[in-house]
């Protein structure tokens, strides 16, 4: 499932945290919420931002 969650803490500091997108969909679901919060002071990539879309299978076959 795909979440964006915007925590704003006691001191007015913003963080954008977005989970189940998959490479740089992060960035750009992301994206129109840095614009309206304003500069971005840090950005961290999560482990689903160097996921891709292609799987990866093995295959064995018993020819006996």
């Amino acid at each position: 499932m795909k979440t964006i969650v915007i925590n704003v803490s006691r001191k007015a500091a913003v963080t954008i945290r977005t989970a189940g997108f998959v490479g740089e969909s992060c960035r750009q679901a992301s994206e129109p919420f840095e614009r309206a919060l304003g500069s971005v002071s840090s950005d961290v990539a999560t482990e689903d931002a160097y996921a891709t879309n292609t799987i990866d299978a093995a295959l064995s076959i018993d020819a006996s």
